[in-house]
């Protein structure tokens, strides 16, 4: 089976053995002392994509600007980092965790920020209902389709490297006439090489 194979339409079942044998864990991270949470999250219409947001222009604010995942940071309230990602895709697309079919998770990611860990979900949106945006965290929505994201992540050459080293001016994602860059940019570096059956 190849990465395309994989999705139009998402092959939950595959998707969920890969995340299972692929999350990133490193122990470092999960015990960084701020968790942040978000939901890579797949649709199929027409052609499987990839959910994304692009953050408003706030001043001060770390991620102002950048093409994300809804998510943010975990709250006493919050039973765990899973009910994290799923408050914030409610708070920020409107989208219940009735209609997120969770596969697994991809394990923790750094962030600009030297005591925040991200940890990233995936989950199948069923599309049923229309997105609610929060217009006061975000300024548009940003779709990607999977097999778009694939073949450019091989036409860099990005396959088998190591994230950390291709370096933030490289290691970028073309979206809707914008680019993925940073945290975000290793999590879809991450999502494609674990698409691509490449083992880490």
């Amino acid at each position: 089976m190849t990465g395309e194979d994989l999705f139009s339409p998402v092959n939950e079942k595959r998707l969920r053995e890969l995340l299972r044998m692929n999350a990133v864990r490193n122990d470092t991270l999960e015990d960084r002392p701020r968790r942040a949470a978000a939901f890579l999250t797949l649709f199929d219409r027409e052609e499987t994509k990839l959910l994304l947001i692009r953050k408003k222009i706030s001043p001060g604010y770390p991620w102002s600007g950048q093409v994300g995942m809804p998510g943010g940071f975990v709250e006493k309230a919050d039973r765990d980092d899973l009910s994290t990602a799923r408050r914030e895709l409610e708070e920020e697309l409107g989208i219940p965790p009735s209609d997120v079919n969770c596969l697994g998770d991809l394990g923790f990611f750094p962030t600009r920020i030297t005591v925040v860990s991200l940890h990233v979900f995936v989950g199948v949106w069923n599309g049923e209902k229309p997105l609610r945006i929060d217009a006061g965290e975000i300024a548009a929505i940003v779709e990607i389709p999977v097999n778009e994201l694939l073949r450019t992540h091989e036409r860099k050459g990005f396959p088998g490297g190591d994230p950390m080293k291709i370096g933030v001016g490289r290691l970028r994602y073309p979206a809707e006439g914008t680019t993925v860059w940073g945290v975000t940019a290793r999590v879809l570096f991450a999502f494609s090489e674990m698409a691509l059956g490449r083992s880490r």
